[in-house]
């Protein structure tokens, strides 16, 4: 059975009983050693790795990440044709195999065939009754690029049917990365070890006293270092943040009680008057740096969603208030505003921002970030638009910055895992110029979030939910504008996009899809343009999997006029008369799932007094879509809330070669 194995580098995924023990891995350790393999093993990830010693390859580092199941990754419910589980591991590499074996140790419970997605490609393998439950993809070295960073998936079928297609509930995701890629042992600070959680501490500043609660970077970057290297080496419920809140005692003979809530915040009610003066990360240059193969796991936050707006209230801002007081609106729930802050910065799993003049003000290099949980933005927020900047007598001042972290950000084999629940998006990159490439993204939300001007997205594997977006243009106009941005290389291995309710629409606005934009004709602070143009997407592949679905390939546009379930998002916002919107190219697209309904181009202007041009057309045409998949798309300028004018020739679409498939 191993003969075969020796002319290659073999993988094997070994499903290994909980009961196994060291004596046993030992003497299985042998027997390869007799067949001239060399084996890796970790049993409780029950994965082994198998390669000949004559190969030169060498295992260096194994990571195990998250298997949960939501119901938002079931498009059907009463089909079971969307994968319930999801198993991920990394490891690195010196060479990529040309062969990839993949073994289940007990044959009786291997899957009846296999499909191995990498990147675009797509091969497929049944179960050879010569070697039960082992599988061989063999001539992969054309799938390999020269990135450093491949991602796969591997999707097995366990009730084959009469057609061929792949149902696919068990999903394993792995990511292989060149050795050159691992960490060097340069970094300051080893995140899983010395990371500290955020914090309250009491300030006095004369006989004014104030409470913060302060990020886990808080106190390094006061410091203003001139270069923060950290290192995640391992697991850690750790968040790595700049945030912090800011409130001023009422009145100063409280600070006493405040001083004893602040040495036990869990145990002391802080039941004394404050005023909250904002929310910011701390102003600094410094360049952060993180680095490594661990993981920054959010499970412990999932079960309760506390940045939900119609079941809690946000901090009062004009008033006096007790933080022990009631925030949610079911007053019997009993949560705190406490607890609903606490909540909304610890579950920011990497958030940062910095005003450094380094070619990358922020770099993260190879980190996974597991099981973010609901709080209706990204849980990676790197120099976003959103989030000002200020020091603490800025911030205890009022004086909030929020275009200063206007500076690039590189993100390089970042894996977001096990985001299962809606609300809980990919990761967001507000600064111009940013580099995000070779990311795995299994998101039920959002997955791309494009937020600023000439940004770069390239090789990007996705698995994507029930809800939001593979990639969401101009991220509701929360964005310094997206001229020039450019999206390369999209591969999405699972989506579960559906039509809803009696009407048949797109998600609650029916504006879902694999690319949506959901953007209103304002501008956020003057830091956003007047407008949404002037991007290009090269490159949609998804997988024509059975269990793959989808509602619309493009849903674009400028919303707010009609009466939807979002005009009030977009109603909160004064609009830009002249907001440009077109000057778009959409190349490569290659869908091979039926859409269930056309691609939708709509412009409903949050307002449109006297003659007030509110949306302006740009290009002729103004979308551009080519197009490689099987058929030709169908468009309209009509959705469930009514129809939309455009000009002649707006859109043009146009049939390139052919599908890959």
């Amino acid at each position: 059975m191993f003969q075969p194995l020796l002319y290659g580098l073999l993988v094997v995924f070994a499903w290994v009983p909980a009961s196994a023990t060291s004596q046993q891995v030992t003497e299985n350790a042998r027997a390869l050693d007799d067949l001239g393999m060399a084996s890796a093993w970790t049993d409780h990830e029950r994965l082994e790795l198998i390669f000949p010693k004559t190969a030169g390859a060498q295992l260096h580092d194994v990571q195990h990440s998250v298997n949960h199941a939501h119901h938002l990754w079931r498009w059907d419910e009463r089909s079971r044709s969307t994968f319930e589980s999801l198993s991920t591991y990394h490891f690195t590499y010196e060479y990529l195999p040309d062969d990839l074996f993949v073994r289940w140790q007990h044959p009786t419970k291997a899957p009846e065939s296999l499909v191995l997605l990498v990147g675009d490609q797509l091969d497929r393998q049944s179960l050879s009754a010569q070697e039960p439950g082992v599988f061989r993809f063999t001539g992969l070295h054309n799938f390999w690029s020269e990135s450093g960073w491949e991602h796969a998936t591997l999707i097995p079928e366990f009730e084959h049917g009469a057609s061929d297609e792949y149902t696919g509930r068990t999903t394993i995701a792995l990511w292989l990365s060149e050795r050159r890629n691992a960490p060097e042992g340069h970094e300051t600070i080893d995140w899983a070890g010395a990371g500290e959680a955020p914090s309250w501490r009491l300030v006095e500043a004369g006989s004014d006293v104030y409470l913060v609660y302060a990020g886990s970077l808080f106190d390094i970057l006061e410091r203003q270092p001139d270069v923060v290297r950290i290192k995640v080496s391992d697991e850690t419920r750790v968040p790595v943040t700049s945030q912090f809140a800011l409130f001023k005692l009422e009145d100063d003979r409280d600070r006493d009680r405040a001083r004893a809530f602040v040495a036990a915040p869990h145990e002391v009610a802080p039941a004394f008057h404050v005023r909250y003066l904002g929310t910011a990360a701390v102003r600094t240059n410094t360049t952060i740096e993180i680095r490594g193969l661990g993981r920054i796991n959010g499970d412990h936050l999932q079960h309760r969603d506390l940045s939900h707006r119609w079941h809690y209230r946000g901090l009062p801002r004009s008033e006096a208030f007790r933080l022990s007081d009631v925030a949610s609106r079911n007053p019997d729930e009993g949560v705190t505003y406490q607890q609903v802050l606490e909540y909304q910065l610890s579950s920011g799993l990497v958030t940062l921002s910095s005003t450094s003049r380094s070619e990358y003000a922020i770099t993260l290099d190879g980190l996974t970030v597991t099981n973010a949980p609901s709080r209706h933005q990204a849980a990676i927020n790197l120099n976003v638009v959103t989030l000002p900047m200020a020091s603490f007598d800025e911030l205890r001042d009022g004086h909030l910055d929020f275009a200063a972290s206007n500076r690039p950000v590189h993100v390089s084999g970042l894996k977001v895992v096990g985001n299962w629940h809606d609300a809980a998006d990919g990761p967001e990159v507000g600064g111009d110029g940013s580099l995000i490439e070779h990311v795995f993204l299994h998101v039920a939300d959002d997955a791309i979030k494009l937020a600023a001007k000439n940004v770069r997205y390239r090789d990007v594997t996705v698995l994507q939910g029930d809800a939001g977006g593979v990639m969401n243009i101009g991220s509701y106009g929360y964005n310094r504008g997206v001229e020039g941005s450019f999206v390369e290389g999209v591969y999405v291995h699972r989506v579960c996009h559906r039509l809803y309710g009696e009407y048949g629409i797109a998600q609650d606005d029916d504006r879902g899809g694999l690319i949506t934009s959901r953007t209103g004709n304002f501008n956020f602070l003057g830091q956003g343009s007047d407008g949404l143009t002037g991007f290009t997407v090269d490159g949609l592949w998804v997988a024509p999997l059975s269990g793959n679905s989808v509602s619309r390939v493009l849903a674009l546009g400028v919303m707010g006029g009609r009466e939807t379930t979002r005009s009030g998002f977009v109603a909160r916002h004064a609009p830009v008369t002249g907001f440009r919107f077109g000057d778009v190219t959409l190349r490569d697209l290659n869908v091979s799932v039926p859409p269930s309904a056309p691609i939708l181009l709509y412009r409903q202007p949050i307002t449109s007094p006297g003659e007030d041009i509110m949306v302006e057309l740009v290009g002729q045409p103004g979308i551009r879509i080519e197009w490689t998949g099987p058929g030709s798309p169908e468009h309209q300028f009509r959705d469930h809330y009514g129809e939309y004018d455009f000009e002649d020739g707006f859109v043009e679409i146009v049939r390139t070669g052919q599908s890959r498939d």
